[in-house]
C-alpha cells in the first residue's frame, strides 16, 4: 500500500537531547553509580528526581541545541537506524566530493558507486518504513472513519494549524510564552468566580457561600484503609506496560531501559510516602495544553480550550 504525500513546508525542530544507543548506555552506567547510595540512605523522592535529571543532562543533553527537520515529530516513521544510515550517506557523499577536481570532475568511480548504492538502498528502506508506519496506523483505526481520515489527511499534508504564540491581553498583543501561559491559566481558574460575580452584579439569583469539600466528608477514621507495600516487580510491570507514544518529558522507552535501576529506589520512596501520607510536590505539577477551537481568534475565552 502506498499513500501520496503532498509536499508541505516542514518546520525544523529544535533537539536538546540525543537519545542514541551510546548515550543511553552511558546514562544507564552513570545512573547506576549515582543511585547506588540512594538505596541505603533514607528515602527522599526530590533527591532521587534531581539525581535522575542531572545524570540525564550529563549524558544525553546536547551542549548546543541542534536544529533539524529529521526528527520523530516531523517524521514519526523515522528510526535510529535510518538516522545513522543518513549520516553514513552524507559521509560517503563527502568522501566522493573530495575526489572531484578540474581534471576529474566526476570524481572517483568507486567512491561514487558506493555512495549511489547506499543512497538507492536507503531510499527503499525509507519508503518501506513510511508505508509500514502509516498502514499500521490506518489498521489501528479500523472501524473509526474519523480517525482514519485524520491519518489520511496527515499523510496528504492537510494538518491543523499550529498554535500561534500571540494573544490580545488588555488590548495589548502579547508574544512572550510565559506571560501567555500565566494569563491562560489565570483566566480558566477564575471562570466560576467571575460568573458568580456577574450574576450578583446584574441582580440575578444570589450565590450563597458554599461550604468547603471537607464539610461534606464523613468523620476521619485512622484505621479505615489497609494496603500492602508495593514491590519492585509490581513497579517494573507497570513501567513495562506503558505505551511508548504517550506524552512525557522523558521518552517512555528510555524509562523502560533504566527501569531495573530505578524500580528498587521507587519502591522505597513510594512505600515511605504512603506511610507518611505525603504526595511529592514535584508530582503535582501539570502541563496544560491550549487547543484551538477558532484559528483566527487571539482571545483566550473564544480561541482556546484547556487540555
Amino acid at each position: 500500500k502506498q499513500w501520496y504525500q503532498r509536499r508541505v513546508a516542514i518546520t525544523a525542530g529544535i533537539q536538546y537531547y540525543d537519545y542514541c544507543n551510546d548515550n543511553i548506555k552511558k546514562f544507564s552506567s552513570e545512573l547506576t553509580k549515582a543511585t547506588s547510595c540512594l538505596e541505603k540512605s533514607p528515602p527522599d523522592f526530590d533527591t532521587f528526581l534531581a539525581t535522575f535529571n542531572e545524570t540525564l543532562d550529563k549524558t544525553c543533553k546536547l551542549k548546543k541545541p541542534k536544529t533539524s527537520k529529521r526528527n520523530p515529530v516531523n517524521n514519526p516513521w523515522i528510526t535510529e537506524g535510518i538516522i545513522e544510515a543518513i549520516k553514513n550517506k552524507n559521509e560517503l557523499y563527502s568522501k566522493w566530493n573530495l575526489t572531484k577536481s578540474k581534471k576529474n570532475p566526476s570524481g572517483d568511480k568507486v567512491a561514487h558507486e558506493l555512495y549511489s548504492n547506499h543512497r538507492k538502498c536507503l531510499k527503499g528502506i525509507i519508503k518501506k518504513a513510511k508505508s509500514k508506519f502509516y498502514c499500521s496506523k490506518i489498521e489501528s483505526c479500523s472501524g473509526d472513519m474519523k480517525k482514519t481520515w485524520k491519518v489520511i489527511n496527515e499523510v496528504r499534508g492537510k494538518c491543523k494549524t499550529s498554535i500561534k504564540p500571540q494573544f490580545i491581553i488588555d488590548n495589548k498583543r502579547i508574544v512572550e510564552r510565559r506571560v501567555i501561559a500565566h494569563e491562560f491559566n489565570k483566566y480558566f481558574v477564575s471562570l466560576a468566580s467571575n460568573m458568580n460575580k456577574s450574576l450578583e452584579d446584574n441582580d440575578g439569583v444570589p450565590i450563597l457561600n458554599t461550604n468547603t469539600f471537607t464539610d461534606f466528608m464523613p468523620k476521619r477514621h485512622m484505621n479505615s484503609i489497609f494496603t500492602s507495600d508495593c514491590s519492585t516487580d509490581e513497579i517494573y510491570t507497570i513501567i513495562k506496560e506503558l505505551q511508548n507514544g504517550k506524552a512525557s518529558d522523558i521518552p517512555i522507552n528510555i524509562i523502560k531501559k533504566v527501569s531495573p535501576i530505578i524500580c528498587p529506589i521507587l519502591e522505597l520512596n513510594f512505600n515511605y510516602l504512603m506511610k507518611q501520607g505525603i504526595f511529592p510536590d514535584k508530582l503535582k505539577i501539570g502541563k496544560i495544553s491550549p487547543i484551538y477551537k477558532k484559528e483566527k481568534s487571539t482571545d483566550c475565552d473564544s480561541a482556546l480550550i484547556p487540555l
